[in-house]
């Protein structure tokens, strides 16, 4: 079982262009992909309670099954387990899902929802020991007649270091019109299903004096807060509601409250600054996300924070 390590920056279709010009990628010969994914589950979502995926894809360079477990998503950075292998066909068998350990009958199993994509390929030789696989994914997920479209970047670490993955992210969002994104194409397809994400909640993490709190600690508890922040900017994405914005606004207000103690202290005014510009208004948030030093800041939070161990 391999341990899948990369980071999804959203793009708009207008801007593919701007994205295979970049200096990192011109210079690089690519291959193009159709691909088209069956995601399974049970009737009541057992697999997505467990935190999983198993899919099928099907291309013309052939078939696979994948199963993704566990991980986390954390400033666009996602780390899961995901075991895969070429298949003959387009069936789901128990023989697959014995094969991954998966404790589940294939005939409890069904299409739950499809994505139909085209992919865009490249491998960066970004250091002599560090290789990046860039794609660019530009499609659609679909759960019966209701559809989600999708473009975005993924940069997924091959070989290397993990700070050369970032290293690289912020050379794109830097000179790129991209965005952090959080959103896999599984948690769309599991939201047209019905089967929403978990609500984030408001947890009143930071109360009284933290100076006592010590630098692990004080990463650990940023990590929950900012895990609370980017939940509720998830769901505001795909459903725009009120709840979710009252609960990112106290995981920003949180955050602002314990970065002074963190070695991202320089940071405060600008989150200090973000806090008063969105305290009243959900429509100030939105615009905001599409903010370059915004994303920026997500992307270095998640960069400070990916080295602590994976949160509760």
């Amino acid at each position: 079982m391999a341990k899948e390590i990369e980071i999804k920056l959203r793009l708009s279709p207008d801007h593919i262009a701007k994205v295979r010009a970049h200096p990192l990628l011109k210079e690089l010969s690519s291959t193009t992909r159709t691909l088209d994914s069956d995601y399974y589950d049970t009737e009541d979502f057992a697999l997505r309670r467990r935190k999983g995926a198993v899919r099928i894809r099907k291309s013309e360079q052939g078939n696979c099954f994948t199963h993704k477990s566990g991980g986390r998503v954390l400033g666009g950075l996602s780390s899961r387990k995901e075991y895969e292998f070429p298949i003959e066909g387009d069936t789901l068998t128990q023989g697959f899902l014995t094969r991954v350990d998966l404790n589940v009958k294939a005939v409890d199993l069904s299409v739950v929802f499809t994505t139909h994509f085209s992919r865009e390929i490249w491998l960066i030789p970004f250091t002599k020991e560090t290789q990046i696989e860039c794609v660019i994914d530009r499609g659609v997920v679909q759960c019966q007649d209701k559809k989600l479209d999708f473009c975005e970047v993924e940069l997924e670490l091959k070989k290397g270091k993990l700070d050369d993955l970032y290293q690289c992210a912020f050379q794109f969002l830097s000179d790129l019109p991209l965005e952090v994104e959080n959103l896999s194409k599984a948690a769309r397809g599991y939201w047209l299903a019905g089967k929403k994400m978990e609500s984030p909640q408001i947890k009143y993490f930071v109360l009284g004096d933290i100076g006592h709190l010590t630098e692990r600690d004080t990463r650990h508890l940023m990590g929950k807060i900012f895990s609370v922040w980017q939940k509720a900017q998830m769901d505001l994405q795909l459903e725009n509601n009120r709840k979710s914005f009252c609960v990112l606004r106290e995981a920003i207000l949180d955050f602002k409250r314990i970065i002074s103690k963190s070695e991202l202290a320089e940071k405060y005014q600008y989150i200090d600054k973000l806090w008063d510009q969105i305290v009243t208004s959900q429509h100030a948030f939105q615009k905001k996300t599409h903010d370059k030093q915004y994303n920026q800041l997500l992307l270095e939070i998640g960069y400070y924070l990916s080295t602590i161990p994976k949160l509760a």
